[in-house]
């Protein structure tokens, strides 16, 4: 049985979603342009804080590249790019601690 071209198109298309490495390294990206005074659509005093919510969001301009075999590759779009549903409610329930939300309480 043969699959149509579309079939094979669709079941061989790339996952658009982010890998916790992919996630991390553009975490820190993003925290350290915030840091050295990029400017940000967050409000938040802290950069790691602030890089998550504009992840969040979709609001970053950034491309992942993911290499291929035979030294190609294919880029994703992090705007449309689906975020691993651990990281999703992980930053819910850093939002809702009041230790972590306030970064005037001390720990």
């Amino acid at each position: 049985m043969s699959l149509a071209p579309e079939e094979k198109r669709a079941r061989s298309s790339p996952s658009y979603l982010l890998t916790k490495y992919e996630v991390s390294r553009i975490l820190g990206i993003r925290a350290n342009q915030i840091a050295f005074g990029a400017p940000t659509l967050e409000e938040d005093e802290r950069p790691i804080w602030a890089a998550a919510k504009e992840l969040e969001k979709g609001s970053l301009r950034l491309k992942v590249r993911r290499p291929l075999p035979g030294g190609t590759y294919y880029e994703i779009d992090v705007s449309d790019a689906k975020l691993p549903s651990d990281l999703t409610s992980l930053l819910h329930t850093f939002e809702s601690n009041p230790a972590w939300s306030n970064p005037s309480l001390k720990h």
